[in-house]
């Protein structure tokens, strides 16, 4: 009877490996900008189950991709999207120790890049937020912060973010750019979240013009239309930039001791900037 039921509910790596071993592979991802007379952005993998003597070898390092015009989200979603699409199947290949056929499963074990691109990974606003922290949900309005309490917070352990808060903070900004004076509701919606996603500045700067031209009759489209007509056709326009799946680099990231821990060098001289 438990065999059936197996058969018949077990997961999809198993069906995809028909009596085969199934490895999980971690994979270190790593993005940077290279400076240099032409800029560009560049994404590095290395395989985590390697020993940390053979990760720090130049020969382990893979390049990936790199662009001059993409962002690096948007690079950072293309290898997201060809990770799932790697893992659905699996890789088929040859265990040489046991001498047998296996199944590779890749997967992003963590996100690493130097400060300011982990804080874009992580769709982060800056530190002059009421929410100025990344990783936790420590926030708190300017009178707050310079109190004896305000100041231990950023010491102290908080709720973690999560990509599903994050992601629904992204949509309620695109839900604000359909709204009519929406550039200051979407700085104090910012400023109140601490989110900010590079990936839909973009997207959220085309529905905005788009609105003020059609909320001050502008646009050609706008002719015989109500407020709630227009504010429907502005939400068309959102539903084109919502995803489904995500990735958690705010779990999944390595920090710089030297950037995030030493607070007589490096704390101190950004909290002050609060």
């Amino acid at each position: 009877m438990l065999n059936i039921i197996w058969r018949t509910n077990a997961p999809s790596k198993q069906k995809h490996a028909r009596g085969r071993m199934v490895y999980g592979v971690p994979l270190l991802v790593y993005v940077d900008d290279v400076s240099g007379r032409n800029k560009h952005h560049a994404v590095y993998m290395s395989n985590g189950l390697l020993p940390r003597q053979m990760i720090e070898k130049e020969i382990c390092m893979r390049f990936v991709t790199s662009s001059p015009h993409a962002t690096p989200m948007e690079l950072v979603k293309a290898l997201k999207e060809s990770i799932m699409r790697v893992a659905e199947h699996g890789v088929e290949t040859y265990d040489c120790k046991f001498e047998e056929e296996c199944l590779l499963v890749p997967y992003a074990h963590f996100w690493a890049g130097d400060n300011p691109m982990q804080a874009d990974e992580c769709s982060y606003a800056g530190l002059h937020c009421n929410s100025f922290c990344w990783e936790c949900k420590v926030e708190g309005i300017q009178q707050v912060k310079w109190t004896d309490d305000g100041f231990m917070k950023p010491f102290e352990t908080g709720e973690p973010h999560t990509p599903e808060a994050t992601a629904s903070s992204i949509h309620e900004q695109l839900q604000l750019s359909t709204l009519s004076g929406t550039t200051e509701k979407l700085k104090k919606h910012k400023a109140a979240s601490g989110v900010h996603d590079s990936i839909c500045t973009n997207s959220l700067g085309a529905i905005i013009d788009l609105g003020k031209a059609l909320y001050s009759r502008k646009h050609s489209s706008s002719v015989g239309k109500n407020k709630e007509d227009i504010q429907a056709q502005l939400e068309q326009e959102v539903k084109c930039v919502t995803e489904e799946h995500g990735i958690n680099p705010l779990i999944g990231m390595p920090v710089s001791i030297c950037i995030k821990i030493l607070p007589q060098k490096y704390y101190t001289p950004y909290y002050w900037v609060l």
